[in-house]
């Protein structure tokens, strides 16, 4: 074999390798498994306070958990959310608790069944009931 075929096969393979490591990361997006979404907090006063998480984790409740921004309890249903951003609501003390929306729009399922992947933007509200 010559050295021009051998450099030409060894380019050949080398280039191979590059396109599929580049299709494997995606080009620069982000990796699978890492979720964007937004979070906003109204409270009873109705001013809010939010920001943009990021996360690895596969539910908004244990991204939340992870990021330091809501406070609960585990149960047999999930997570149950007495705190955002150090605010507390208990529904067991009063007549005032978090309600959950998703995209918009009033979530029944609980915060620890919502994936990041089905999500951009989440709403916790300081509600009377």
């Amino acid at each position: 074999m010559t050295k021009n075929r051998l450099f030409l096969r060894i380019s050949l393979v080398l280039t191979l390798l590059l396109l599929v490591a580049a299709v494997m990361v995606g080009c620069g997006e982000k990796s699978e498994g890492e979720y964007t979404f937004e979070f906003s907090a109204t409270f009873l006063d109705k001013t809010t306070k939010g920001e943009e998480i990021s996360t690895s984790k596969d539910n908004i409740g244990d991204a939340l958990l992870e990021a330091g921004i809501i406070g609960g309890e585990d149960s047999q249903f999930g997570l149950t959310v007495y705190t955002v951003y150090g605010v507390e609501h208990d529904f067991n003390k009063g007549n005032v608790y978090w309600k959950l929306y998703v995209n918009g729009e009033e979530s029944f399922t609980g915060i620890s069944q919502v994936k990041c992947s089905d999500v951009k933007k989440v709403d916790l509200r300081a509600e009377e009931f």
